[in-house]
């Protein structure tokens, strides 16, 4: 499970890293917002938080362990008790914004101050299979580009290959969910 996580973090950085814009021009216009698709999570699945640039430090990946429909109707279920920004499936247009990115989604667990300081993505699949093709690695770096643009999010991976324990020091960055 562990190798499957590194492997992914380490392409999709590569992709980010590397400008994250390969496809033609039309797909690079088509990130000038994240997606064009709004539907939102249940109001009982995340806090109205009005937060701003300075708010947010950190780009949170994370997996649905399941598909993209299934990600987005759990978001949806007013008992779940839990929200990410955006879903991101495995085929072309698949990119699902569900909270508004001032807002507070409620995805990394006990964790509230990476809820508080993070933009969450959901990615259709499952951490412990390697089931991410081309397209969800282009889709996820593309929207990640674009946050961490918009707001000052590093382009880095922390170097201890861990996020710190205090999610208000040091610059942020692009972590995985673990």
């Amino acid at each position: 499970m562990e190798k499957s996580r590194r492997k992914f973090m380490k392409l999709a950085s590569g992709a980010i890293g590397a400008g994250a814009v390969v496809g033609s021009a039309s797909t690079a216009s088509a990130y000038e917002s994240v997606t064009d698709v709004w539907n939102p999570a249940h109001s009982s699945n995340y806090s109205d938080a009005n937060r701003t640039a300075s708010d947010i430090r950190w780009v949170v990946i994370h997996t649905i362990e399941g598909s993209y429909e299934a990600g987005y109707s759990w978001f949806e279920n007013p008992d779940s008790n839990v929200s990410s920004h955006f879903v991101i499936g495995n085929e072309p247009g698949q990119i699902m914004q569900m909270v508004e990115v001032s807002d507070v989604a409620w995805t990394n667990g006990g964790d509230g101050t990476y809820n508080d300081t993070g933009v969450n993505f959901e990615l259709e699949g499952s951490a412990n299979v390697t089931n991410f093709n081309d397209t969800i690695y282009q889709q996820t770096a593309e929207a990640v580009v674009h946050i961490c643009d918009k707001y000052g999010v590093p382009k880095r991976h922390p170097t201890s290959d861990l996020a710190p324990c205090n999610t208000y020091s040091g610059e942020g960055g692009i972590i995985g969910h673990n």
